[in-house]
């Protein structure tokens, strides 16, 4: 009997202890830009267990966190071994990847090769930014979508691409 895909309410993450790995589930076929980020990242697919797979490091416990909003679930049991972040969010709207917090909201459009972001907390002046090269933006993405979480702030975006290469212009946008 061939293996059929479990319907499942969410995307989520599970730790295979046996073989020292970090399995991925999606409750349907994944968005472009999150099969890009996984590839990027090295992880590889299970045609057999319907799931992407790598071995476990805290890099790839990270991604697997930020692309499941921390979802825990023991696969063989089906029990859910943690509460999902609730404060950070990822989502894509059409052709822009978007992260969120209460602190700074950043967007990711892959297709014209654009990062851009602006500061929840200072309403006076709404501080945002904007990517200036695009030369490792795929690359400089993945880095800001594994290390974003519900601390981050709008300088803390701009530090991690900075860190890849991708130069970056502040600007007040109540100006």
């Amino acid at each position: 009997m061939p293996y059929t895909r479990r319907k499942l309410d969410t995307m989520l993450y599970s730790l295979n202890q046996e073989l020292n790995g970090i399995e991925i589930y999606f409750d349907e076929k994944p968005e472009a830009t999150q099969l890009a980020t996984l590839k990027a990242s090295k992880w590889r697919w299970n045609g057999k267990k319907l799931c992407w797979y790598t071995k476990q490091s805290p890099e790839a416990l990270t991604l697997a966190e930020a692309l499941t909003n921390g979802l825990h679930v023991d696969i063989k049991t089906g029990e859910q071994l943690n509460e999902p972040t609730t404060n950070t969010f990822r989502k894509t709207d059409g052709e822009k990847i978007i992260l969120s917090n209460e602190y700074c909201y950043v967007s990711y459009t892959p297709n014209r090769k654009n990062i851009s972001g602006r500061d929840k907390t200072d309403r006076n002046n709404d501080p945002s930014f904007y990517n200036r090269k695009v030369q490792n933006i795929k690359k400089a993405w993945v880095a800001l979508e594994t290390a974003f979480d519900d601390n981050f702030g709008m300088y803390d975006c701009m530090h991690i691409l900075e860190d890849n290469r991708i130069s970056c212009h502040s600007y007040c946008a109540m100006d």
